[in-house]
């Protein structure tokens, strides 16, 4: 039997080289804008997410992810304004898409062992859910995959995929900071 991967769903990710530098500060803006900021209830299950922010720290990083994208994209591209994300211990983001966007960013700032992976739904898993729950496990079609986050790694996905992170089970906030892309 052979089988042929039939439209992928393909998800860059790329380790911050110089992530180690900005970690800290990064950190230290983000309970800053937390300490001084209501914040929004979108997606966040008991955690804190901010307003989209203008946050001229992540310019080097904005720089290197640029670059990331320009190998991978053959059209010119745009982000928009990122927003932070705290989850502290027994907090999640509930299921969500993000509407009007091609791509979606989340770079992982803070991840404590344990701290919620992000979990992606299979885009077909509605459609096809008979189906997908009819093949063998070891030909790997699953309703959803989970990713664990690392710090200063990202990960661009396509916008309307159903995502969600699980919950924080360690003793520590995670921290994120998210965004999207559009493409032209």
């Amino acid at each position: 039997m052979n089988l042929f991967p039939l439209f992928p769903t393909q998800i860059v990710g790329h380790d911050l080289s110089e992530f180690p530098q900005y970690r800290n500060k990064i950190i230290r803006y983000c309970y800053e804008q937390q300490k001084n900021n209501e914040g929004v209830k979108i997606s966040n299950n008991g955690g804190w997410q901010s307003h989209e922010l203008d946050i001229d720290i992540l310019e080097p990083i904005y720089d290197e992810v640029s670059e990331v994208l320009s190998k991978y994209l053959t059209t010119r591209f745009f982000f928009g304004l990122p927003w932070i994300n705290i989850n502290p211990p027994q907090t999640s983001n509930d299921r969500h898409t993000h509407p009007g966007s091609d791509l979606s960013a989340v770079l992982w700032i803070k991840t404590p062992e344990n701290s919620g992976q992000i979990e992606l739904t299979n885009p077909t898993y509605y459609e096809s859910f008979n189906l997908i729950n009819s093949v063998a496990p070891e030909f790997k079609v699953s309703p959803s995959v989970t990713i664990n986050p690392v710090e200063g790694r990202i990960i661009i996905f396509p916008s309307h995929i159903l995502h969600r992170v699980l919950v924080n089970q360690s003793e520590e906030d995670r921290i994120s900071i998210a965004w999207n892309i559009k493409v032209e």
